[in-house]
């Protein structure tokens, strides 16, 4: 168990800054059976596809952008689902660049860093007919005693007789010489909300967990620009979202029920926006 004040500056992440609208995903069925992870920054409206699956009675759906850069990591937090639910399910997902099957393929993986006790592999399998699946983990958030507390799993994609792993890395962009790879891939877990490493108030305002709920809930900001690893978030989207987190606060006081909140001195104050969105 790491404690999050020491490492989530460096990890801080759920990945990415948006820019290029060019497609970087690996084209499929294009002879072979490559394998290789292929998260990317969601978008809100257009999509390349969609994934669906089922897990424990529950009905879920991955979709993947695309106009958006691919991603290596990924924060998850539990600070938007209540104390009583005490696991989580996430898909990481993996594609195939050559052939669909008509069965389902097995992905086989290793698991380079991670505590056993801290998650479960549900399964890993590409679906019949498809060129897009992922591998299925149960997040658990029993070991998170604290808010501070975090910890991290990496996985690693292994050839089997289903697939091959030729690919380490794609470029992340075409104008950066950054790399990002496609083999490995980190998930890291976090028990809270805390102020990120990049927090612009001038489009922000004040920093705040009630604030950071609004705008992840409500006005839709994604968490791969809260917490970005590895790279710096993309001013143009914060500067979007916070022009909405203005529009949003206005119209609520305007309607006379403004958004407030309890500070960290105990005092109900109203909820503000930045300066310059």
């Amino acid at each position: 168990m790491k404690n999050i004040l020491n490492t989530v500056v460096l990890f801080a992440c759920a990945v990415a800054v948006l820019g290029s609208c060019k497609e970087d995903k690996l084209s499929t069925f294009k002879g072979g059976a490559d394998l290789f992870f292929t998260y990317q920054r969601p978008a809100p409206t257009i999509y390349g596809y969609r994934f669906s699956y089922n897990i424990d009675d529950k009905s879920y759906e991955w979709r993947i952008s695309q106009n958006a850069r691919p991603l290596d990591s990924l924060v998850c937090t539990f600070a938007r689902i209540p104390e009583s639910q005490r696991d989580s399910i996430l898909l990481v997902p993996v594609s195939v660049m050559g052939y669909a099957s008509d069965a389902d393929r097995e992905v086989a993986y290793e698991i380079v860093e991670g505590d056993a006790d801290n998650f479960e592999i549900i399964n890993s399998y590409i679906p019949a007919t498809s060129a897009d699946g992922g591998i299925f983990i149960r997040l658990l958030r029993d070991n998170l005693e604290t808010e501070f507390d975090t910890y991290e799993i990496r996985l690693r994609l292994k050839e089997n007789d289903n697939f091959t792993v030729r690919y380490d890395s794609i470029p992340y962009s075409d104008n950066t010489p950054e790399q990002t790879s496609v083999k490995d891939f980190k998930v890291i877990v976090i028990n809270s909300l805390v102020k990120p490493q990049y927090w612009m108030a001038a489009y922000m305002g004040t920093w705040s967990t009630p604030k950071a709920l609004l705008l992840l809930n409500v006005i839709g900001y994604p968490e791969t620009e809260l917490y970005p690893v590895g790279r710096t978030p993309d001013l143009g989207v914060m500067r979007a979202y916070g022009g909405l987190l203005q529009k949003y606060l206005q119209q609520m006081a305007a309607a006379g029920t403004p958004v407030t909140y309890i500070n960290e001195k105990g005092e109900e104050v109203e909820m503000d926006w930045g300066t310059s969105v």
